[in-house]
């Protein structure tokens, strides 16, 4: 059975989701203790600042007992016995499959369509595969996922339009401040959704671009990307002063940015604006921040807001998408059931063949070499005849796999004891 465990900024605010995410450095353990404790098959954890899911396979349990037991271990790993789990969903089989489609394609995002969702996925995917938590029906429901994603985005226009977080980030200091190209911004954090919000801008013609990171190699080369300047870490604080703009992408699970750091460097006066834009999941900068005269915080959640204003764009694209969606499902969902019937398929014609070669063995007692040679070929073509017979009648009446009550009854009549 193929499931999945999830949460995501629809399901639940920033304040719970944030208690759920899931580093890179935490999935091994994680699943680890999955498979060896309850026989968990394969697993891919997918972890971003809009959504944790846990996609599995597994065939010991029924839906709903995978599905507790798996939320239970989550809780009890990620220590948030007194966090609300109410907005965590899970999905089964078809269902599972259809919704990491709909992830992929981007249709599930915050930003309809938005191109960053894929690369995280196949992130994901790749990481879960290289420490062999994946095998052949994830690497191939993930490898499907991908067709249907690049299928959305060529053959609609859901593209149209703002289509990831950073360029909503970018649009938004386009709103805050008249003009950007005297601004001077300061990126904290040296990962993929800062560096794509520093590309946007850079584009854009901004002012100026400092980068700062815990690792200052990444800060430089990051920097130099787009034509900018590294800042080391410890210096940060002490200089946030000089920038407009301050933008906050790290995976810190403590905030970087506090209120003391702002107030103690912040020229607060009418004429003094300075933006923030934390995109970090759990949030990089303390709430408070925002309270502060002259300061404007957004965090993830608050994009929502510049994000609607796009959906429009992209809604008309929905049905054509799903469209897509279900017929990429469907080739999957055929290829998954087909794969059901090969034990059967191999119990038919093995047992076939051992019935053939022990009734030949014994004619061959009281025959000549000729006749012993003509037994074996009749014999091996009946075997091959009745096999092909049988496999189309279990085909026919097992629905392709997808019935398998019949696949139990073939098994069951082919036993050779």
């Amino acid at each position: 059975m193929i499931s999945i465990l999830g949460i995501n900024y629809k399901s639940a605010p920033i304040e719970v989701r944030e208690k759920f995410s899931i580093p890179e450095s935490d999935i091994l353990p994680f699943s680890e203790r999955l498979i060896k404790k309850y026989n968990f098959s394969e697993i891919v954890v997918l972890s971003t600042c809009n959504r944790t899911e846990i996609y599995y396979y597994q065939n010991y349990y029924k839906a709903e007992e995978s599905k507790n037991i798996l939320l239970r271990e989550l809780i009890a790993f990620k220590q948030a016995e007194d966090v609300d789990t109410e907005g965590f969903y899970s999905f089964h089989d078809r269902e599972a499959v259809k919704h990491l489609f709909t992830v992929t394609s981007g249709i599930d995002s915050m930003v309809i369509g938005e191109d960053q969702i894929i690369g995280q996925v196949k992130s994901a995917y790749m990481y879960c595969t290289e420490v062999h938590l994946t095998s052949a029906i994830l690497m191939r429901l993930f490898q499907k996922s991908f067709e249907a994603g690049k299928r959305v985005r060529t053959e609609t226009s859901i593209r149209k339009g703002a289509t990831s977080v950073s360029q909503v980030a970018s649009d938004l200091c386009y709103e805050f401040y008249d003009s950007v190209e005297n601004k001077n911004v300061m990126l904290i954090g040296a990962g993929e959704t800062g560096a794509l919000t520093a590309n946007i801008l850079t584009r854009k013609g901004i002012g100026s671009f400092t980068v700062t990171n815990r690792t200052y190699s990444k800060a430089e080369k990051v920097a130099s990307d787009f034509g900018g300047k590294a800042l080391p870490f410890n210096e940060f604080s002490s200089q946030i002063s000089n920038f407009d703009i301050i933008l906050v992408a790290t995976g810190s699970q403590t905030p970087i940015v506090t209120e003391d750091i702002i107030r103690s460097n912040f020229s607060h006066s009418d004429s003094n604006r300075q933006l923030i834009i934390d995109l970090s999941v759990p949030r990089n900068v303390e709430q408070c921040v925002g309270d502060i005269k002259g300061v404007k915080l957004f965090a993830v959640d608050d994009l929502m807001e510049v994000i609607q204003r796009n959906q429009k764009k992209r809604l008309t694209c929905i049905d054509s998408a799903k469209a897509i969606i279900d017929e990429v499902v469907d080739d999957y969902i055929n290829w998954l059931s087909t794969r059901s019937l090969k034990p059967a398929i191999s119990t038919i014609v093995s047992n076939l063949e051992l019935v053939n070669r022990i009734e030949v063995e014994s004619f061959y007692k009281a025959n000549t070499p000729e006749e012993k040679h003509i037994i074996s070929e009749y014999g091996t073509h009946l075997t091959k005849k009745y096999s092909r017979i049988l496999i189309k009648n279990l085909k026919s009446m097992a629905d392709d796999g997808k019935n398998s009550g019949y696949l139990e009854f073939v098994n069951d009549l082919f036993k050779m004891s």
